[in-house]
């Protein structure tokens, strides 16, 4: 990647991602957040695919793009919280080179020190080997509230893995066997908050879905009545309810 320009880096994204679709994991992700036992992810993934499932699921949290902005002030990050470390796929900047993650690295202490904050690690579907957020783990004493390190299937742990973070006294922990979807799937069953509604009763969470839009305005109302009693109906192009209709 790094001998691509900016643009041809950014284009190169864009394609991958522009096909990219929810998976399982994404669903489980956004059910654990729904019902409280999630609140903040961290990714140095470039996709939405993350906050797509939880707008289907009606969550909405803050988004937090770091690769253009790294002023963090803890006090105002709300409930729930999704950071990009890396950017975000339809962002400024999208930090993908050795040397361009390298000297981001040292912005994000404050982003991991929040989120370690009373909280456990799941780490699931990074290696650890390709950028230098690993450093931000591996500097971590003790996790007060455990780190599990989720394998890929039946890959063992990496060295640096073994040697950095799965070290007597500083509970973390590895868990092999499981690709993320078979991971976090079974994870939100086991909170009894999987499946999904819309998985569930389709049908019931489309008409939640639809319920906070408003109602259709009285303008239009009474422009549809006289119509459905054969009446005739002046022009009412100038109406502001109408007019912003046809917009």
């Amino acid at each position: 990647m790094g001998l691509l320009s900016p643009g041809q880096r950014r284009d190169l994204i864009a394609e991958k991602i522009a096909g990219a679709r929810i998976n399982w994991a994404h669903a489980a992700i956004a059910q654990l957040m729904a019902n409280g036992y999630v609140d903040r992810v961290l990714t140095t993934n470039f996709d939405p695919l993350v906050l797509r499932a939880c707008a289907s699921v009606g969550v909405f949290p803050a988004v937090y793009d770091f690769a253009a902005s790294t002023y963090f002030k803890r006090a105002f990050v709300p409930d729930r919280a999704v950071f990009h470390l890396h950017g975000q796929s339809t962002g400024f900047v999208l930090m993908n080179t050795e040397a361009e993650c390298a000297d981001h690295s040292k912005r994000l202490g404050s982003v991991f020190e929040d989120a370690g904050a009373g909280r456990t690690w799941i780490v699931v579907g990074y290696s650890g080997e390709s950028d230098p957020v690993f450093d931000h783990l591996a500097a971590v004493a003790c996790f007060d509230y455990c780190l599990f390190w989720v394998g890929y299937n039946d890959q063992a742990a990496g060295q640096h893995v073994r040697e950095k973070l799965l070290q007597p006294g500083r509970e973390a922990y590895f868990i092999g066997g499981h690709d993320a979807d078979g991971f976090f799937v079974e994870l939100a069953k086991g909170l009894d908050c999987f499946p999904p509604e819309f998985v569930r009763r389709p049908f019931s969470h489309l008409k939640g879905r639809a319920g906070p839009l408003h109602r259709v305005p009285s303008a239009l109302r009474r422009l549809r009545d006289r119509r459905a009693g054969g009446a005739s109906t002046p022009d009412r192009s100038g109406d502001p309810a109408i007019r912003d209709l046809r917009l």
